[in-house]
């Protein structure tokens, strides 16, 4: 598109005698690209009309058109960009024509040329890309034309965020939008020669940011978290290229703010209950956050590591060593099986999970998921003064036939006893053992938010330092007992196994020497 700027004067002279005089004419000026507006002073009262006259290019004047009487303008649009023109003018009636105004003339000027460029879209917060455009011009060197970008949405895209740089016929803009603002906005590229001005137009579209997704993933070592015991929170962020920072809370309290990627935490709390995980992620430029909110449920703390660590597996006849005994920390449980294993009579052939402790001290476990292979079957707690040689003991049992016993040997050498069914089991048995001195209580209860029920007790040395754990006695050769045990707490100062805690090496070199 392409519009004039500049004009040229026709002067006029005096008209023959029997015409009045035709004044000067006035401004060629732009009507529309490509036409030319002459203007005359009509100086008589007796024409029947002018006619104009037009000359190309230094040729031959030839009549171009006539008007009316009294008219003093004429547009004549078929000139040509490009060639010069020369017009003159004369009044005639039926007497003949009046002689010609002054001859002017008129250079059709070449408009500059921009070329076009394509709508584009950009993110917001985006600059485009330097769009590559050309000039230039028929009369003049690209150098010297004027070049103006104007934006008609100076609230998405103002004066400051256009820059237009290369030279000769070489351009190149760059558009910077405002930050944190979508819309759309009209480009307007105008190349003036100073005369003609050419124009390009093209829109830029910013597209609302989309901010990234962000979802909170938990990652425990069991099953489900469980206090004092660490667990990961990972943000799953739809684009990682916009987030800068995570910050993670708890019950709105800042644990820890995470600058890189992947954005993990891992923490633990002190204790069960249900919490609220937050998750605030920062965008890269921008004031606004993306937030993730969870609710979890924590458990009660696994075993003490100390107690875990401490603890020790046999067969206390040592006859049984392929029995299976083993801890999954995941899911808090220490595993035993045992096969034809007794803890009856003088008989000590049970499988033992054990540490050993001092003083004053309180073993609770839940013993789950008993398979007995015959009502002979026991599972549960057992404290003994000494690992081998038949020595004192006090149990606190499930048995196969679904009831809790008591059994003790009172002495080392001594035959075990077992007391009349205390209870009937649940499915599951909450047993405890309290060691107080010589004072040996033993408690069961329904489940862990029931309160302990007392069923029995003893008065029975077994010396301040003790070992203590949990037992398992097949009863039968018609296949393995099996029991898990978890939720195990210990009170109780935990010891060194100490020499004694192994059975003595068999003597050797025996001979009969004469007295």
């Amino acid at each position: 598109m392409k519009c004039k700027t500049r004009g040229t004067t026709i002067f006029g002279r005096t008209l023959s005698s029997f015409l009045c005089s035709l004044a000067f004419a006035t401004a060629i000026s732009c009507v529309e690209a490509d036409e030319v507006a002459l203007n005359w002073s009509d100086n008589s009262d007796n024409e029947d009309g002018f006619e104009i006259e037009r000359s190309i290019e230094g040729g031959d004047f030839e009549s171009l058109a006539q008007v009316a009487a009294d008219a003093e303008d004429y547009i004549d649009t078929s000139v040509t960009e490009g060639v010069n023109y020369t017009y003159r003018v004369r009044a005639f009636n039926s007497f003949g024509f009046s002689g010609y105004t002054n001859a002017a003339s008129e250079y059709i000027n070449v408009a500059p040329t921009v070329s076009t460029l394509e709508s584009l879209q950009i993110k917001e917060n985006e600059t485009s890309e330097a769009l590559a455009f050309s000039i230039s011009d028929f009369e003049l060197a690209a150098e010297e034309l004027t070049v103006e970008v104007t934006s008609n949405n100076s609230d998405l895209l103002d004066a400051s965020g256009i820059l237009v740089s290369g030279s000769g016929s070489d351009r190149f803009l760059s558009l910077n939008p405002k930050l944190n603002t979508s819309g759309e906005a009209k480009i307007t590229i105008s190349v003036s020669d100073g005369e003609d001005v050419s124009i390009s137009e093209f829109a830029i579209v910013v597209n609302s940011f989309v901010f990234p997704t962000l979802e909170m993933a938990i990652e425990t070592i069991s099953a489900g978290a469980r206090a004092g015991e660490p667990f990961t929170l990972r943000s799953i962020v739809s684009d990682l290229e916009l987030v800068s920072a995570v910050s993670y809370f708890v019950n709105g309290e800042l644990v820890e703010e995470v600058s890189s990627a992947p954005f993990a935490s891992s923490f633990d709390v002190p204790e069960s209950g249900v919490y609220t995980l937050s998750a605030i992620a920062d965008i890269v430029g921008r004031e606004e956050v993306v937030t993730v909110e969870e609710s979890i449920s924590v458990g009660s703390a696994p075993a003490d590591a100390v107690f875990v660590s401490e603890l020790r597996t046999l067969s206390s006849s040592g006859s049984s060593n392929d029995d299976a005994a083993g801890y999954d920390l995941v899911s808090d449980a220490f595993y035993l099986e045992n096969e034809s294993g007794q803890i009856s009579g003088s008989s000590d052939t049970h499988r033992y999970y054990y540490l050993r402790a001092e003083g004053d001290l309180s073993i609770a476990a839940k013993v789950s998921d008993l398979q007995a292979s015959s009502n002979e079957s026991v599972a549960g707690l057992m404290l003994r003064s000494a690992l081998y040689g038949k020595s004192a003991h006090v149990s606190l049992l499930q048995n196969g036939a679904g009831k809790l016993e008591v059994r003790t040997r009172e002495s080392k050498g001594g035959t075990t006893n077992v007391s009349a069914p205390l209870m009937e089991s649940t499915e599951d048995s909450w047993l405890r053992i309290d060691k107080t001195g010589t004072r040996i209580t033993y408690f069961s209860r329904v489940d862990s938010d029931s309160s302990w029920i007392l069923l029995h007790e003893d008065e029975l040395d077994l010396g301040s330092a003790v070992f203590l754990g949990f037992t398992v006695a097949g009863g039968s050769a018609n296949g393995p007992a099996e029991a898990i045990f978890t939720n195990v707490s210990l009170q109780g100062e935990i010891m060194p196994m100490g020499n004694d805690a192994t059975e003595p090496e068999i003597p050797t070199g025996l001979i009969i020497t004469s007295i």
